[in-house]
């Protein structure tokens, strides 16, 4: 999912298509991690066995001890557009914002694997594999900027084909 119990406690969309004469703050940093997906697509297909299309909207994210708002409930539409993202999310990128320092836990989805526990800091991004690793953020009162960078859909059967799967023999 998202970065935890923890480090999800509100969530808002970015919208970066709206037309906007001067980008703040949080608009350029959600820049940068368009950046950083047009920098690694053309890696992905090569050095991790997928084709990288698009990334998410980016997501601001306050994480801390805990609130008493209930959670909030999706729509049908919104619950398909998050399950979308999870389906083909293959990297998450983080920015930290701060004020406060925190842990990131990572956990490979195995198990024989250890987890690991990143200590950081604002000002601090991590590229994570978070279609491989579970992921937990942890602090006090603190915000992160983040966003998926997706797998091109049309290419999960070429995988299919080429991990040797054979379709079920009918009777």
């Amino acid at each position: 999912g998202l970065l935890g119990p923890y480090g999800s406690l509100r969530l808002v969309t970015i919208d970066t298509e709206a037309p906007s004469e001067n980008f703040g703050a949080l608009e350029r940093k959600d820049r940068e991690i368009l950046d950083i997906a047009s920098c690694l697509e053309p890696f992905t297909q090569r050095y991790f066995g997928f084709e990288m299309s698009t990334r998410s909207s980016g997501y601001l994210l306050e994480a801390g001890a805990g609130t008493e708002m209930p959670p909030t409930e999706f729509t049908a539409k919104e619950c398909l557009k998050w399950l979308n993202i999870f389906q083909w999310q293959r990297f998450m990128c983080i920015y930290f914002m701060g004020p406060e320092p925190g842990t990131l836990e990572l956990q490979p989805f195995d198990d024989v694997s250890g987890g690991h526990t990143l200590n950081v800091r604002p000002g601090m991004w991590v590229l994570l594999r978070s279609d491989v690793l579970g992921h937990r953020f942890a602090s006090g009162n603190s915000y992160t900027l983040s966003s998926f960078f997706l797998q091109m859909n049309s290419d999960a059967e070429l995988r299919r084909k080429q991990a040797n799967f054979r379709p079920p023999q009918s009777a």
